[in-house]
């Protein structure tokens, strides 16, 4: 049998093993799908979310700086400030800006002559600081030259941490469920896949035929079914961001951030070869631990 008639026959056999159980290979193949899909809704989904984390609250500490305060000195106590623990970036708001900003919310302030407001220096922290390193960075800022005052207030902060505390362990457990479950699925249906008949390989291995001939029909039918299975699932993601846009549309300021990203080629095409290869390494280890107890049972028969 030369090579072209071997692989020809291997497809063929492959093909009947992957067909030769449709009310179990078909329930497997868009299982998989669904948890496949499952998985790559919550990497999109983290995706989209990561640019949203710019915009979560921080901690601010304010120095005020007396009316007297030139420009440069501004400048020099605000890289001071930036120099600090803790302090993602620092905004400059002088005395004029700040008595602009006031008249334009409250409109009776336009009377305010002269201008009684002193500059601020604002310190924005970075994301999640603990409260004691917020303030040992204020009490830090109230000893620096020019400084008359920090205002700080940390209670809505410490309210905020101990929510978002919460919220991360009940969505870290979700997410944990998820993929857990997800991959259960996929190990369930990456076996389902593998359609093996005892009597066919025992008869083999007394014929003496190669592992390569017993099993390649069995890994290559896994192959194909968690090929078929991913390209749903690709199908599944699809139509499932298309719903997410149309939910969407209604908030055109949060759709350019929630929008869910479509992988790139190279992207898909690893995706596909790890379903493949998932579904080759589930039925390799099914035909070989049927093969073990063929072997175990016929070396110590009852």
């Amino acid at each position: 049998m030369n090579a072209g008639v071997e692989r020809a026959d291997l497809w063929r056999r492959a093909w009947h093993a992957f067909v030769a159980r449709p009310g179990r290979s078909l329930p497997a193949v868009v299982a998989a799908a669904v948890a496949l899909a499952a998985l790559l809704l919550l990497l999109g989904l983290g995706t989209a979310l990561a640019p949203l984390l710019g915009r979560l609250p921080v901690a601010e500490a304010t120095a005020f700086v007396g009316a007297g305060t030139s420009a440069s000195d501004l400048d020099k106590l605000a890289a001071s400030v930036a120099a600090l623990d803790g302090v993602r970036h620092v905004r400059v708001l002088d005395r004029q800006t700040a008595l602009e900003q006031l008249q334009q919310r409250l409109p009776q302030a336009s009377a305010m002559n002269p201008n009684p407001l002193p500059h601020a220096v604002i310190a924005h922290f970075r994301l999640a600081t603990p409260p004691a390193a917020v303030e040992s960075t204020a009490a830090a800022m109230r000893q620096l030259p020019g400084v008359e005052s920090v205002a700080l207030d940390l209670t809505w902060y410490r309210q905020y941490l101990a929510s978002g505390a919460l919220f991360l362990a009940a969505a870290g457990t979700l997410l944990g469920a998820l993929v857990v479950l997800a991959l259960l699925v996929l190990l369930w249906a990456a076996a389902a896949l593998t359609s093996i008949d005892a009597r066919e390989l025992a008869l083999l291995d007394m014929l003496g035929a190669s592992p390569s001939f017993v099993g390649g029909p069995h890994v290559l039918a896994g192959c194909l079914g968690m090929l078929a299975a991913a390209c749903l699932s690709i199908g599944l993601y699809g139509l499932a961001r298309w719903g997410w846009q149309l939910l969407l549309a209604a908030g055109e300021d949060l759709s350019p951030l929630l929008s869910l990203p479509w992988p790139e080629l190279p992207a898909l095409v690893t995706y596909l070869l790890v379903a493949v290869t998932l579904g080759a390494v589930v039925a390799a280890a099914r035909v070989g631990q049927l093969r073990r107890r063929l072997r175990d049972i016929t070396a110590n028969p009852a």
